[in-house]
């Protein structure tokens, strides 16, 4: 087996365990009055910037877990102001477990707590979601965004992340939490991280700035400056002729890097580090994009 095989055939670590036991309408307010609707849109979103997000989502699971879709997990909000992504950690299947379960459960819940429960806090999201999902073996990242007026606020812990386009450039990245190489931050069975591990981040939107949100499947195998340039080039593409899936983009250029001899942001990690001799090759995985568009909730209400 040569290197570049060893390195993506690898699932990312687990905490050590000894055994697994498996324990088995967002509401819109509306006015009665004679109001038109456009008072009563201006009268909402008087007070200041109400922004939310237009979100394209593409997904493409590692060549050999197409069957069940991956073991990455994302939700979007009904009313597009909350979003998150979850990435269940490979190395389970070693212990018998289905690394989509545990992703898939946090996602929903935290879904739920966002439209079912009414939280706005996305780290309260993260600490209740987990909570609900401690019955189900296994372990994930998380990275879970909410926009509440004009300021985006977001929880993030692990190697899942999101990246902010302002002008043309870039406003702002996450950064990765790990232990070592290929074992990032996770919550789940025995692991030493809880939600108190997570970084919080609050930023201030501006509309037309552009957030792109993936799994390590997206950053492990395309450098910033990559996801910029294909962002820039599709943004700046006239309406009738855009590509408005950018996310389709964005996925299919890093499973196409996966599989290529170029250098990529994994690879050269692992060159950093010594664990490899060379720092070209790319790293099977899933992929999961979310990009979303910073809009105006009263002009969007208006064009609908």
């Amino acid at each position: 087996m040569n290197e570049v095989t060893e390195l993506r055939s690898v699932d990312r670590e687990v905490s050590t365990i000894e055994s697994v036991e498996i324990r088995g309408n967002f509401n819109f307010e509306y006015s009665s009055s004679t109001r038109s609707i456009d008072e009563e849109i201006e009268n909402k979103y008087k007070h200041g910037n109400n922004f939310l997000l237009n979100v394209k989502v593409s997904v493409i699971p590692h060549p050999s877990k197409i069957d069940k879709g991956g073991e990455d997990a994302f939700f979007v909000a009904e009313d597009r102001k909350a979003i998150g992504i979850a990435d269940g950690v490979g190395g389970w299947t070693l212990h018998g477990v289905d690394p989509a379960i545990f992703a898939q459960t946090l996602m929903r819940e935290a879904k739920s707590c966002y439209q079912d429960r009414g939280i706005r806090d996305p780290s309260e999201i993260l600490r209740q979601a987990y909570h609900r999902t401690q019955h189900v073996p296994g372990s994930s990242t998380a990275c879970i965004m909410v926009v509440e007026g004009g300021q985006l606020n977001c929880v993030n812990i692990g190697d899942s992340g999101f990246m902010l386009v302002r002008d043309k450039k870039i406003g702002f990245r996450t950064k990765e939490q790990s232990h070592s190489f290929n074992y990032p931050f996770q919550l789940g069975t025995a692991s030493e991280n809880s939600p108190e591990d997570a970084v919080s981040i609050q930023l201030d939107l501006r509309e037309g700035d552009v957030v792109v949100m993936g799994s390590d499947g997206l950053f492990d195998n395309l450098f910033d400056g990559e996801i910029l340039d294909i962002v820039n080039t599709q943004m700046s593409c006239s309406e009738e002729s855009r590509d408005n899936n950018v996310s389709e983009i964005l996925a299919k250029t890093a499973y196409n890097r996966s599989q290529s001899a170029f250098e990529t942001p994994f690879r050269k990690l692992a060159y950093d580090l010594g664990l490899v001799e060379s720092p070209f090759g790319g790293k099977l995985d899933d992929i999961t994009v979310l990009v979303g568009k910073v809009v105006s909730a009263q002009n969007q209400v208006r064009r609908e």
